[in-house]
């Protein structure tokens, strides 16, 4: 005869049991959808920094384009256009009036964006008339804002890229990179803008010098203007890469031919790259990859349970055999 006590401990036991598999299975579901949202998320935040969003913007002399006047015209923050030839670094200029934060989440439009915008530092002059002036940006997946700076840290790539354009006032300046640093968020160079002491602006060029990745020497002195290009290094508290060239009055010329887009994304392996194409599905497809891996994640998850429920009925009739048979012989 059977134990009440034992037929109650086992429906016990298989209550939690089944409760523990639905909640482990519904965390599995939360993580997954999480997941999900979290990429998707993460790629429309890199599809709004797309360089090419605003290109039809670009200072350039061609038909059917809006011109930079129509962006300054939506937000009269925008004072110019930084390239960097050979990078995914193409993208209009901003600067705040008031402090370095405004646009580390607002586009040049104006409008709100995760990805920010490459600005001014609030504290220089508006025409580049400093002798040094800090640009900062976001440092981005997938070649977004300034996500391709930590490149120029190869020395191959270093040496390949030497030139820039900076468009402000109406026309084009060339930029000549003479220099590439990995420095605290403190240092000098990263943090004091419109240095006006000519002493203190050799220190600042000594210290490029002293402390650069990879350098070459352009003869840059105290009577030049130079450009401090600098974001975020996330492998270190507080690390910035920043990239540093001398303002030219002429402009120089692309070397790289626009059909060679491929040369912008460096030898760099980003995950995210691996995925991209993949992720430009629209929103339905999501939402349909999304049901079937969870119908496939329930039918795995009933196909597990029916194989345990299984196992517990050979073994409750195992142990009804056993109880069975130890009844019989205690009967004899």
């Amino acid at each position: 005869m059977s134990n009440p006590r034992n037929e109650t401990s086992k429906r016990i036991v298989r209550t939690l049991s089944r409760a523990v598999d639905n909640m482990a299975l519904l965390t599995l579901l939360v993580c997954l959808i999480f997941s999900i949202y979290s990429f998707w998320d993460t790629h429309q935040v890199n599809e709004a920094a797309d360089s090419k969003k605003y290109v039809t913007f670009k200072p350039e002399t061609e038909e059917g384009k809006k011109s930079f006047a129509e962006l300054q015209a939506m937000n009269s923050d925008v004072m110019g256009w930084l390239t960097i030839y050979g990078t995914s670094i193409d993208y209009p200029l901003v600067k705040a009036q008031d402090d370095n934060f405004t646009y580390l989440s607002k586009n040049a439009e104006g409008e709100w964006e995760g990805s920010g915008s490459i600005y001014v530092d609030y504290r220089n002059g508006s025409h580049f008339e400093d002798f040094n002036t800090i640009i900062h940006g976001h440092h981005m997946a997938n070649h977004k804002i300034f996500g391709d700076l930590d490149l120029f840290v190869k020395a191959d790539y270093f040496n390949e890229h030497p030139y820039a354009n900076l468009y402000f006032d109406g026309a084009n300046h060339g930029l000549e990179i003479f220099a590439v640093m990995t420095i605290d968020a403190y240092h000098t160079v990263a943090s004091t803008p419109k240095i006006t002491e000519q002493k203190a602006q050799q220190d600042l060029l000594n210290s490029i010098m002293n402390d650069a990745v990879h350098k070459r020497d352009i003869g840059v002195t105290t009577n030049d203007h130079i450009i401090i290009m600098t974001t975020c290094n996330l492998t270190e508290t507080n690390g910035r890469y920043t990239l540093v060239a001398k303002l030219l009055d002429h402009e120089v010329a692309n070397p790289f031919p626009e059909e060679e887009e491929e040369v912008r994304t460096g030898d760099r392996l980003d995950i995210f790259n691996i995925f991209n194409n993949f992720s430009k599905r629209p929103i339905w497809q999501w939402i349909l990859i999304l049901i079937a891996i969870i119908l496939l994640l329930w039918l795995l998850y009933m196909a597990e349970r029916r194989r345990l429920l299984k196992k517990k009925q050979r073994k409750l009739e195992k142990d009804k055999a056993a109880e069975e048979a130890a009844n019989s012989e205690a009967k004899d």
